[in-house]
């Protein structure tokens, strides 16, 4: 019975511990948009676990128009399958980066609209190809908090991986400011970023799709400590641009957008 109540104590200590860091660096965040049109909802689960309250939207209509209605602190977009096709969405974001917001993104529009302005603002030039298959993305080397605050995250070995889309992967170099912190290829890093960094720590790109975690229908856990490794990039970004010295920020968007109508475009 003693063995059985100091354990139990043990087990409320770690519990307490791990609550503690995941919610010791930087304010929690008052306004956070999230965009999710996954299958598996990797972000809205990280924004869970961090305990965050977020405005979630899973259509671009309804994301642009809360986008514009109010200051965010954090937006996050998990995009692998619609693209925007008024291409508001990347109007607004662009104008809410440049004024000093704070935005994690993994978006196939990377793919669709290769050369808009936003990828460059986010650090990113198209490389190219674009892959068609998941593949694995590798940390680079050296301390960065990315990779341990406020957990010790693994590399995503998205080999074999179960492929629910048209595209997979869109290989980047370098551009103004960005920071390449992982890359699909070792051997060649400097065009096969998968992740920037840019803006003063504020954005984070991923080049990549979270969704293409899952091998057999089961969320890879390659650290095997019972969470998505999806899910930890996702926390362990947040995080990071959450620390930064970003603002709140209400975007506007052009009184004109080029875009293609409303035509839907999915990437499947």
């Amino acid at each position: 019975m003693a063995l059985i109540k100091k354990t139990s104590k043990i087990l409320a200590i770690f519990a307490i511990l791990f609550f503690m860091m995941i919610n010791m660096a930087g304010c929690k965040p008052k306004a956070v948009l999230l965009y999710d049109d996954s299958l598996y909802h990797f972000a809205a689960e990280a924004l869970d676990r961090l305990n965050y309250a977020y405005t979630a939207t899973s259509d671009w209509t309804t994301f642009n128009d809360a986008f514009q209605a109010s200051e965010w602190d954090i937006v996050v977009v998990d995009n692998p399958n619609r693209a925007d096709t008024t291409l508001v969405a990347e109007a607004l974001m662009y104008d809410y980066i440049t004024k000093g917001g704070r935005l994690a993104i993994s978006s196939w529009m990377l793919s669709w609209d290769w050369d808009n302005a936003l990828w460059n603002a986010l650090g990113y030039a198209h490389a190219g190809p674009t892959e068609y298959s998941p593949r694995p993305v590798y940390k680079t080397k050296g301390p960065n908090r990315l990779w341990t605050s406020p957990l010790a995250i693994p590399d995503l070995n998205f080999a074999g991986a179960d492929d629910n889309y048209g595209t997979n992967c869109y290989p980047g170099s370098v551009f103004g400011d960005g920071e390449i912190l992982a890359v699909f290829d070792k051997s060649s890093p400097e065009t096969m970023g998968a992740l920037f960094v840019a803006n003063d720590d504020r954005t984070i790109l991923n080049a990549f799709k979270f969704d293409d975690g899952i091998r057999g229908g089961v969320p890879i856990d390659e650290d095997v400590d019972g969470l998505a490794d999806s899910v930890e990039w996702w926390i362990n970004e947040i995080r990071y641009i959450n620390a930064s010295c970003g603002k709140s920020v209400m975007p506007v968007a052009p009184a004109v957008q080029s875009g293609l109508g409303g035509t839907p475009v999915a990437d499947n």
